[in-house]
């Protein structure tokens, strides 16, 4: 015959509850005598502890041990000192009450007494569970009140993890400089060296940088991409943006509880924080401008390369021109730029009909306009030169991140060699972790190395280039790369306000290239 246990279940969500009546010790004590009062001996009495979790959640790990020890019927009894230990919500409390109940598990509250023995009894249960339920959402209220006045007069809110780069420290966000050196750095990659977010994400991994929880053991491309879009890193901080709700049964980074964002609340209630930035103004926008031109540029695996594809913008509409391509036996490839088709059933967004037009055309007059500009104000040798400056000051930037890294690496042997000594660390274990660290620091001195090798060269190859570069203008945009076109037409033209709804197409280009000379209509 199998020996029954009584079951103790004592709870509570924050330690502020120590001092009004609820503390752990307080209702053991009380479920305790409750027992004794059962005739129930100490030594048959199981105690499931839950500290620091909330009423409001199911998901709780004493509780649902309790739950699978009644399933599996060991338990006799379950003792609670008052109804909301077991749950704040009502809906909740009742799921437990029943589950308990088809096991043949007696209920006994401390402070409800009988509570299912008369009508009565079950009417001032449920009352009192719909008062824990209400005292719940009041607490909410009360919360979520003080945070927005603590906000308000500037208090920035803890956070569950903080941002990258930062650290939290009395109300106020400082920069983590070791983490800063590698926000900064991947905001140069991506402007740049123009590096793809995957490619960013594992060039971190090969220098070592640490994730901020330190339990994720590589970086992912979404987490470059917050980064990148994170106007906090040029200090603007913005709170009480979203709308969230907790979301049962998920869990997210090691916690059990997540929140979703199920909406946006009104700008007017949003609070505006200044933060120590980390990246200057222009940096930060050249990383936006290069999100949006890869958005409506789309894939790159493209069979077609449109020179102007995301550049092109109805100068009537002002709806975003798409590229297009067909191939037949008399003319091959042709490629085009035409307006968005309508779709069927909906309201015709544009009533002026522009033609399609060959891409070819419109290609070689926005190119050779934009090459001509450039000869003539000579800025192209200022931006060739100015480049290939900023490019060596990128070299030397990463050669003295990878001696950081070699050195927090040195420091990092260092640490385990200690903990080996004081027998806090298996020699496998210590083995194990110091070739991982030597790997990295072999693989540091070796980008070192060539990092340096790269530098040596830059200075011998900056005239070679301009050469190159003169001479593929002076005898016309044929020779010259896609890529570089590409490059050139990026960096110089925002957009292309079209008007091809006449016998005339007229072009007029905005952007940068608009300080070479003044924009004028092309046809």
């Amino acid at each position: 015959m199998r020996l029954l246990k009584a079951a103790v279940y004592i709870r509570v969500s924050t330690g502020a509850q120590a001092t009004d009546g609820h503390s752990l010790d307080v209702q053991l004590e009380q479920c305790m005598e409750q027992a004794k009062r059962l005739g129930i001996a100490a030594e048959d009495v199981e105690v499931y502890r839950e500290a620091g979790a909330s009423g409001e959640d199911m998901d709780r790990p004493a509780l649902t041990r309790l739950l699978d020890a009644a399933a599996e019927g060991r338990l006799s009894h379950v003792i609670v000192k008052h109804p909301d230990r077991l749950s704040r919500n009502m809906a909740d409390k009742a799921i437990i009450v029943r589950l308990l109940k088809q096991h043949q598990v007696d209920i006994v509250f401390v402070d409800v007494p009988n509570w299912d023995q008369s009508d009565e009894a079950h009417l001032l249960f449920n009352i009192i569970s719909s008062i824990a339920e209400y005292e719940l959402r009041q607490i909410r209220r009360r919360t979520l009140s003080g945070k927005l006045r603590a906000a308000r007069e500037g208090q920035i809110m803890p956070m569950g993890i903080d941002p990258y780069g930062y650290r939290y420290e009395s109300g106020k966000l400082v920069i983590d400089e070791a983490e800063a050196a590698y926000v900064r750095q991947i905001f140069a990659w991506y402007v740049d060296e123009r590096l793809s977010m995957r490619q960013i994400a594992r060039r971190l991994d090969e220098c070592g940088a640490p994730t901020k929880t330190r339990k994720a053991l590589s970086w992912s491309h979404a987490t470059v991409a917050h980064i990148l879009r994170n106007e906090m890193y040029v200090g603007r901080y913005t709170y009480n943006r979203r709308r969230t709700k907790k979301e049962r049964g998920a869990a997210a980074r090691g916690r059990q509880r997540v929140r979703r964002v199920i909406g946006w609340h009104p700008k007017t209630d949003w609070i505006l924080y200044p933060v120590p930035r980390i990246v200057d103004d222009a940096t930060f926008e050249r990383a936006r401008q290069r999100r949006q031109a890869a958005h409506r540029q789309g894939s790159s695996r493209n069979t077609y390369q449109h020179l102007l594809q995301g550049k092109l913008r109805c100068r009537l509409c002002h709806r975003m021109w798409h590229v297009a391509a067909s191939r037949n036996k008399r003319d091959g490839d042709l490629r085009y730029y035409r307006r968005p088709a309508e779709k069927p059933g909906e309201a015709r967004q544009c009533s002026h009909r522009c033609r399609a037009i060959r891409a070819m055309a419109i290609e070689r007059a926005v190119f050779g306009e934009l090459v001509k500009r450039l000869l003539a104000s000579q800025m192209w040798k200022a931006v060739a030169l100015d480049d290939t400056g900023l490019h060596a000051r990128r070299i030397l930037d990463d050669i003295q991140l990878s001696r950081t890294q070699y050195e927090q690496l040195v420091q990092r042997l260092q640490r385990l060699q200690n903990l080996y000594v004081t027998g806090d660390l298996s020699q496998v274990e210590y083995e194990r972790l110091a070739e991982q660290v030597r790997q990295q620091q072999a693989r540091a001195a070796a980008r070192t190395a060539h990092l340096q090798s790269v530098l040596q060269q830059t200075e011998s190859a900056r005239q070679r280039s301009i050469d190159q570069v003169m001479q593929m203008f002076l005898t016309g945009d044929e020779r010259i790369p896609f890529d570089i076109r590409r490059q050139m037409v990026c960096s110089f033209v925002d957009e292309c306000l079209i008007d091809a709804s006449g016998d005339a197409v007229d072009v007029v280009i905005s952007g940068p290239m608009v300080q070479l000379t003044l924009a004028q209509p092309m046809s």
